[in-house]
């Protein structure tokens, strides 16, 4: 019986003497989400877990340099560096995981922008003529068109040229061309892809402006002839607008009649269309008139005219209202 009791009191030491055992430790070590929450709208980018690699292709024009992305990893694990810290991600970033059991990985993180495939020209302007011109721009044609005044020497000229933003220009900015002649101007975009502009520039001619004007009141179309002359010591165009009215002979004052030093765009000052007034005084009438000049190309000048005989606030047989082409002839 005593024997049984040692037994039992061995036994009893040997279960006491033993530690418990510890827990076994994690070793998982993934980064399961990267995401650039700071973007709008936010980029997820893609984990190739087997390679450990991390991509993502961010929006045009988008800052890397002090980018911050948000980083879920697996529990118990931690990170280097740590999530939501700012990174240069102009060259490969590499992130290292490290699990629980103290084992670890590494990720390469590596980061594109997409590349602007904008290529137009947004103005075009000749800052060297007083005052300045900006030409006409058309986005559809890729054209552009500018009238500078009579005199200009059209063989050195230097334009100044806005481009869609990271695209380039050939020829530059600013570097004086020939423009004797059609200038083609190559804009390319940061992608790569490229659009031609051709540019074309005239003076206002010194030969008369054959004018059509398509009535919209009264009277029917008459083609006339617009001749420059002399008025004030100041030489300029004279416009006169004739109905077809077969009683109007032509010692008879026109019904729409204008002068003008030289001809401008429409929205030249981007604020709108040019109105010119005059003011007939005939024998019997009062005359008053408008012209407004919506459109200038290098070869014509569209626009709308009105005018004639007004007594007492009232239009009387003589006004005339419509719209006219007027041709700069070579």
């Amino acid at each position: 019986m005593r024997k049984y009791y040692y037994c039992c009191l061995i036994l009893l030491l040997i279960s006491c003497s033993k530690e418990n055992p510890e827990p076994v430790k994690s070793s998982a070590k993934s980064i399961i989400t990267y995401v650039f929450n700071t973007l709008n709208p936010p980029v997820i980018a893609s984990i190739d877990s087997t390679q450990g690699v991390i991509k993502a292709t961010l929006p045009v024009a988008t800052d890397i340099i002090n980018l911050v992305p948000t980083i879920t990893i697996s529990g118990r694990a931690t990170i280097t560096p740590a999530t939501g810290v700012a990174q240069d991600f102009r060259k490969p970033v590499q992130y290292k995981v490290t699990a629980e059991d103290g084992s670890s990985r590494t990720y390469t993180v590596n980061i594109s922008v997409l590349k602007s495939a904008a290529k137009s020209i947004n103005s075009f302007t000749f800052n060297s003529v007083s005052p300045a011109v900006t030409a006409s721009i058309d986005t559809s044609k890729q054209v552009i068109t500018a009238i500078l005044p009579l005199g200009t020497d059209l063989s050195k000229l230097a334009p100044s040229v806005v481009t869609s933003d990271r695209a380039s220009l050939s020829p530059a900015s600013g570097v004086p061309k020939n423009f004797n002649e059609f200038v083609i101007y190559t804009v390319t975009a940061e992608n790569g892809s490229s659009q031609n502009y051709r540019v074309n520039v005239a003076t206002i001619s010194e030969q008369p402006i054959q004018v059509k004007m398509s009535a919209t009141k009264l009277f029917s179309p008459k083609t006339i002839l617009c001749k420059r002359e002399t008025r004030f010591g100041e030489v300029g165009y004279s416009f006169e607008f004739y109905d077809t009215d077969m009683s109007c002979s032509a010692n008879r004052t026109p019904p729409a009649s204008f002068f003008m030093t030289k001809l401008e765009l429409g929205a030249f000052t981007g604020d709108g269309p040019f109105f010119y007034e005059s003011d007939i005084k005939g024998s019997t009438s009062f005359f008053g008139s408008s012209i407004l000049i919506t459109k200038i190309t290098a070869t014509t000048v569209e626009g709308k005219v009105k005018g004639g005989d007004i007594s007492n606030g009232k239009y009387g047989d003589m006004y005339m209202e419509g719209k006219f082409m007027a041709t700069l002839c070579k």
